[in-house]
């Protein structure tokens, strides 16, 4: 069930919306922001001189961002809503996997029972040439009349009928199974 490629579909787009969800939670609420740089500035004294002035500098930012108002609505706002999108994805998932159990279970129920079909079917087609030879001598002393002899290799016929679309109805649930 769980190698089935409409589950398999639904296994990734849980992963995909618990992966937004722990980054919406993860940007959520206080952060430290730091900062750190270098500048190097060399330039000539005045034009065509051949002394240089150089500057550097080295500078540090630091600070501490915490949301308030509507960013804090946003952001509480975007936590729900990554929640609330994980929720469907695991109902999804839980829905796909049980209609794949489903599909499974019903192949497994129409192979058994077109097996059984079609052994019953093999055991009815077996006798009927002595039941033929049979109806026809009945049929030549007037015991029966021609018609319920037509009666019979017409259901000899939808017999073998059944028999063949049985088989291709086997087939088909056989390559559910894999």
């Amino acid at each position: 069930v769980i190698a089935a490629p409409e589950v398999l579909s639904a296994m990734a787009e849980l992963e995909a919306t618990i992966n937004a969800r722990d980054a919406s939670l993860a940007s959520h609420g206080p952060s430290i922001l730091a900062g750190a740089g270098y500048s190097h500035n060399r330039e000539p004294e005045s034009l065509g001189s051949e002394n240089h002035i150089v500057y550097q500098q080295w500078h540090e930012r630091f600070g501490l961002g915490i949301p308030i108002l509507g960013a804090w609505a946003r952001q509480k706002a975007d936590i729900l809503q990554s929640e609330s999108r994980l929720f469907t994805a695991q109902q999804r998932l839980s829905a796909t996997k049980n209609s794949s159990l489903a599909s499974l279970r019903s192949a497994y129920v129409i192979r058994w029972q077109e097996i059984q079909r079609r052994k019953l079917l093999k055991k009815y087609l077996e006798n009927t040439d002595v039941i033929s030879n049979l109806l026809l001598k009945r049929v030549a002393a007037s015991n029966i009349l021609p018609s319920d002899y037509k009666v019979f290799l017409a259901t000899v016929a939808e017999a073998k009928s059944k028999f063949f679309v049985s088989f291709a109805i086997g087939v088909r649930s056989r390559n559910v199974l894999r």
